[in-house]
């Protein structure tokens, strides 16, 4: 409050000329800039007070997003009742460019890819036969699982504040694409996003054969999740 006080009184005797000044053309010269310099700071604090009120729950808009870390899963049933088998990786990569007018966020160019052989289900033996079975194409390569979006629009909610969107994917595993469809919502994270979705994968599709063993079959339809995916630009 002090410092305030001399600041005030500063300013206003600054703002009162004194009869040397009025006899003194140079002396007023330099008042007059005094005056400028003190206006430069106290204009470009006034602009940055102003700007810090502005709101900061908007995402980005056009920047190139990538991904910093996240996860992506999948579960899927069987004919043997309570028995599900699951598996997950870390290693996921890739990014995209989002476009903000709005409530509506424009994604375009959306790319993500994870190595098959770093998901894990927890037992050795299973992820092998897994690798084998499910991600080995037919030329004897594991390929890369890779999600492609050119462009959807995601809708933000204004009771949970996340954007949400339905999209068709192309979605590769083992040397074979197919569109497949997914539900996306993400939430602000300064300063970027952070992503979760989920979509059901026909593994026939892909040519994958029907897998057994002793009687028990896992079935068609997997379920894939995308979790805690941080993007960042």
């Amino acid at each position: 409050m002090k410092t305030l006080r001399i600041l005030s009184r500063m300013h206003h005797q600054s703002l009162i000329p004194s009869p040397q000044l009025r006899a003194s053309s140079v002396q007023h010269s330099s008042i007059r800039k005094y005056r400028t310099k003190r206006f430069v700071p106290l204009f470009c604090i006034a602009i940055a007070v102003s700007t810090a009120w502005l709101p900061s729950g908007e995402l980005r808009a056009n920047p190139g997003y990538k991904a910093k870390s996240g996860k992506v899963a999948f579960n899927v049933d069987a004919n043997v009742a309570f028995l599900k088998v699951s598996g997950s990786s870390s290693a996921i990569k890739g990014g995209g460019e989002a476009t903000i007018s709005g409530d509506v966020a424009t994604i375009r160019g959306l790319r993500f890819e994870v190595d098959p052989k770093t998901l894990k289900t927890g037992i050795d033996l299973r992820d092998q036969h897994m690798y084998e079975k499910v991600f080995t194409a037919a030329d004897g390569s594991v390929p890369p699982l890779v999600l492609r979006a050119d462009r959807f629009e995601a809708r933000r909610n204004p009771k949970t504040s996340k954007w949400e969107g339905n999209f068709q994917a192309q979605v590769s595993m083992r040397g074979v694409t197919k569109p497949v469809r997914f539900r996306a919502s993400a939430e602000q994270k300064n300063p970027g996003a952070i992503v979760s979705a989920e979509g059901v994968i026909k593994t026939a599709d892909f040519g994958v054969k029907p897998i057994s063993y002793s009687g028990a079959a896992v079935n068609n339809e997997v379920t894939v999740t995308v979790s805690s995916l941080h993007l960042e630009p």
